[in-house]
């Protein structure tokens, strides 16, 4: 039960971590064709700039998504949900342990299972509150999901805008490179003295296109599928919870019949004020506290089995508070 709930708050974590590993690689994308001045280059370059500005701005929304998700349950999911689990396993061993000693210390046991019943009780409405928090946070209750919970659609539209793109590179950028210049109108070949030439220029800034567009997708496969852990831990989390709501049910009865036993069995509990010290010999008296008494040598003093105990002169206090 502890690894259970200690998931939840791992996949929980886990969150900001992986958008923010995402959006690090996406900033490397902006950087490798930042450099390129489009005004200096064929139309196809502008397409490529939306499909890096379009993945950039997708995984901002995202990523603000997310850390808002983030920010709004960190203490529901953290700290309570955890601490009331906590309780819930150590009040069930309480529990246990309470009816193991049943048959030693009727009282004390059902004392101990009563004090482990409320506290089941109080955790689990308290994970109930944390439940219906998460569920609003992630508009399950309205069945319309966070969009970062599914992003097909997102991943959908930045392939479709790759495929249209690589096609283009094929062609456009192509014919670009094998554009024919002689060696004399070549100004990248008489700048660096034939070091260089304007196709192998042309090839570079290709080659650093088309690497940019085969690795766009790679941020959103970061991020496949990056809810479906925590939603796994959140539905086994509150799978146990319902469970531990319905023993409560069964638990709270066995408790109040097996009171009810005891009670007929031993009655109710005497006043906290009733004498409980038994009267030994001396001081006047001889004495030994059980019944029948032998004070007197020629008989009983007393009419009925009992203790004797310890009180003050002219002190009487009831054994119950209902005589």
């Amino acid at each position: 039960m502890k690894n259970v709930f200690r998931n939840l708050v791992n996949t929980f974590e886990d969150l900001p971590l992986k958008i923010a590993n995402s959006r690090s690689y996406s900033r490397k994308l902006v950087d490798k064709i930042g450099f390129i001045d489009e005004s200096q280059l064929p139309p196809f370059i502008k397409p490529v700039k939306n499909l890096v500005d379009k993945v950039e701005n997708t995984l901002n929304k995202i990523n603000s998504d997310i850390i808002g998700f983030y920010n709004q349950l960190f203490q529901t999911i953290t700290i309570t949900i955890p601490d009331s689990g906590r309780r819930i396993f150590e009040s069930i061993k309480e529990v246990i342990t309470g009816f193991g000693n049943i048959g030693k210390d009727p009282k004390t046991a059902l004392a101990e299972v009563g004090k482990g019943t409320v506290q089941i009780y109080k955790s689990v409405k308290s994970l109930v509150e944390a439940k219906e928090a998460i569920q609003a946070a992630c508009d399950f209750v309205k069945g319309n999901p966070l969009e970062w919970f599914d992003l097909r659609n997102e991943f959908e539209e930045v392939k479709s805008m790759q495929d249209s793109l690589q096609a283009i590179l094929q062609k456009d950028a192509t014919e670009w490179v094998q554009e024919t210049l002689i060696e004399s109108e070549d100004s990248v070949f008489q700048l660096t003295k034939g070091k260089f030439s304007t196709k192998s220029m042309r090839k570079g800034v290709v080659s650093q296109i088309t690497s940019t567009v085969e690795d766009v997708m790679e941020p959103f496969d970061m991020l496949n599928d990056i809810a479906q852990p925590f939603i796994t831990a959140y539905e086994s989390v509150f799978g146990i919870v319902k469970a531990v709501k319905n023993a409560y049910n069964a638990l709270k009865n066995s408790y109040q019949f097996a009171l009810s036993a005891v009670n007929k069995i031993f009655g109710a509990k005497a006043h906290h004020q009733f004498p409980r010290k038994i009267r030994s010999s001396g001081n006047g008296c001889s004495g030994e506290g059980a019944y029948p008494s032998k004070l007197r040598a020629w008989g009983q003093q007393y009419w009925a089995l009992g203790i004797d105990l310890e009180i003050q002169n002219e002190e009487v206090v009831c054994i119950t508070n209902n005589y």
